[in-house]
């Protein structure tokens, strides 16, 4: 895909995110992560249409991120946020069977195993004897843990 030439905005930090956005939805290599994920129409094509509806993003800390990140990039999906939000909003690893984020089964204990990250460490929340007992202790923890918006 060749990009727009915008005199004078190829280096503006919101231009890279409208550009690099296009390209994870549309460049075959990341495909594996972003397959099925499109950018909406009014985008695609237009880094104006982008910038009127996301804005300039409030620092250097912020990159763009969808709120529903198996959603599409298009009004009302996507925001400027910091990397500790970011990371908190992605989908499950391919290897978690549990299908609940921060919940593993511990053979030793015969129990799911309950984890979190705040500021890049891990903490043990607790073991439990339910999938879901475990999962309500996950979703407690993010709302005593993480605090940030």
């Amino acid at each position: 895909m060749t990009y727009p030439t915008i005199h004078g905005r190829y280096y503006e930090a919101e231009f890279q995110a409208w550009k690099n956005m296009i390209a994870r939805c549309t460049n075959p290599r990341w495909a594996e992560w972003y397959g099925g994920v499109s950018v909406c129409d009014r985008w695609l094509n237009s880094y104006e249409d982008f910038l009127a509806d996301v804005g300039r993003r409030p620092t250097d800390k912020h990159t763009l991120d969808r709120e529903e990140n198996k959603g599409n990039y298009e009004p009302g999906n996507v925001r400027w946020a910091s990397r500790t939000v970011q990371s908190r909003n992605t989908k499950n690893h391919k290897t978690n069977k549990t299908g609940v984020r921060g919940v593993s089964w511990s053979k030793s204990k015969g129990k799911y195993r309950v984890a979190i990250y705040v500021a890049d460490k891990q903490h043990h929340v607790g073991y439990f004897d339910t999938l879901e007992d475990a999962a309500d202790a996950r979703k407690q923890a993010e709302a005593v843990l993480w605090t940030e918006n």
